[in-house]
């Protein structure tokens, strides 16, 4: 399974988008726009999936800075292992390339430019958040 859309699927809580991160490891885009039971756990664990390249958490209210700082530091660990790629010439570029933050209210300018920093490529970040 390469892309899920749990859209206001209100009931989704950590575990279920912890089973789906662990579950399917060629995960690439993902919408959890309104749910809002998931918290930085499904972030973190979401982190982790090299082949993930679009994340949707808009009104995803309980998502703070620690969520931005595990996909900065994915992001850091994905750059190690591209550079290792390039030496062997083999290009294949990983990392998330879209992210919707929007009404995610507990996160500050600092952990979203965490992210934005942490990626060789541009990554469009939704935000329409008021700091």
């Amino acid at each position: 399974m390469q892309s899920v859309n749990l859209g206001w699927c209100e009931n989704i809580s950590d575990d279920g988008v912890m089973s789906l991160a662990y579950g399917c490891p060629d995960l690439r885009t993902l919408d959890l726009f309104g749910c809002v039971l998931i918290t930085d756990e499904s972030v973190v664990a979401l982190a982790n999936s090299v082949h993930l390249r679009s994340l949707g958490l808009y009104y995803c209210r309980n998502i703070t800075d620690r969520a931005m700082y595990s996909l900065a530091q994915s992001g850091v660990k994905n750059k190690h292992e591209m550079w290792r790629s390039v030496k062997k010439g083999k290009f294949d570029e990983e990392g998330l390339r879209s992210l919707n933050i929007s009404q995610c209210t507990y996160l500050t300018p600092s952990a979203v430019q965490a992210v934005c920093d942490t990626f060789l490529r541009s990554i469009l970040v939704q935000a329409g958040i008021r700091w």
